[in-house]
């Protein structure tokens, strides 16, 4: 596996392809009226073109990254299936596999470089809790495509993707989740709730899931603590239920500049609040085979 590279060829993709707006690309797969029916959802408040135009023009602000691990599966007998970790520091992640000595790393200054070169479409889902969740399909070259679901809020983005690359040695997909933005650079001075939404994969299929996402912030000397509920999970890929309904992380320790984590490769979470004052806060979590990301706003 030689010619084997970890940077996930979605990720370029990942939140830049919302700034191309619709388009005559590949066909999307979701059905905005039905993911609005299962999910309680209203009509997108905004088109995917106006949320891509908020994105070209806060990315340059972006100082944080947070990534889901990549789960690959490839065409080889011999390693049908690999998990690359991730480890992320502010403003780049360092990506291993340790078994086959790999390892690579993808920054926010590789991503404001990366360039697309294929074609795309790309189409507004439902808006909820004041979040617009936006689809996005695209192809690149004869070898690459993947899919995408994302939101782009005032000072931060979210989304989940899926991947495929075929090599001389066969084909590779991926699937992994991620969000960035501009830190607040401090935790919030008063307790509140933030709500909005989460945006996910399965680890094992590239079904797409989507859930409320609900985080209670208590502030403290040290910086405070959250609790975050990701709850009424629909697999919107099969249009029901997801197994796993809902999801919970308690008592979460949040630093001084706003950043929290808790948990390990697998379970865990991991995210930060963005904008002045912490209006937002974005981030990913692995658990129960789901790797998420979210976005969510200040209610109260």
């Amino acid at each position: 596996m030689n010619s084997f590279s970890l940077t996930p060829i979605a990720f370029c993709t990942l939140f830049a392809l919302a700034s191309c707006g619709g388009g005559s690309g590949p066909a999307l797969s979701l059905d905005p009226q039905v993911v609005q029916d299962i999910t309680g959802g209203d009509a997108p408040g905004e088109s995917a073109a106006e949320q891509g135009e908020r994105s070209e023009s806060i990315t340059p602000q972006f100082d944080s990254l947070f990534m889901t691990n990549i789960h690959y599966r490839t065409s080889l007998s011999q390693v049908p299936r690999v998990v690359a970790e991730t480890s992320c520091r502010t403003t780049y992640c360092n990506i291993s596999i340790p078994a086959l000595a790999i390892y690579d790393v993808i920054s926010i200054e590789s991503l404001r470089d990366s360039e697309f070169s294929g074609t795309e479409n790309s189409q507004s889902i439902l808006t909820k809790y004041d979040v617009t969740l936006i689809e996005s399909a695209w192809v690149q070259g004869a070898d690459e495509r993947g899919n995408a679901l994302t939101g782009t809020l005032d000072h931060s983005e979210f989304g989940s993707a899926t991947g495929a690359i075929t090599y001389d040695w066969g084909r590779l997909s991926m699937r992994f989740a991620a969000a960035f933005g501009d830190l607040a650079d401090a935790a919030p001075s008063t307790s509140g709730v933030w709500r909005g939404q989460m945006s996910a994969v399965t680890q094992n299929s590239d079904d797409f899931l989507l859930g409320d996402a609900t985080l209670d912030y208590t502030v403290s000397s040290s910086g405070g603590e959250l609790s975050a509920s990701f709850t009424n999970i629909k697999n919107l890929s099969r249009n029901t239920a997801h197994v796993t309904s809902s999801v919970r992380f308690r008592n979460v320790p949040v630093s001084s500049v706003g950043i929290y984590s808790q948990g390990t490769l697998g379970n865990r979470i991991e995210g930060a609040f963005y904008g002045s004052g912490g209006v937002e806060t974005a981030g990913i979590f692995e658990k129960s085979g789901i790797l998420a990301s979210f976005g969510a706003k200040r209610s109260q």
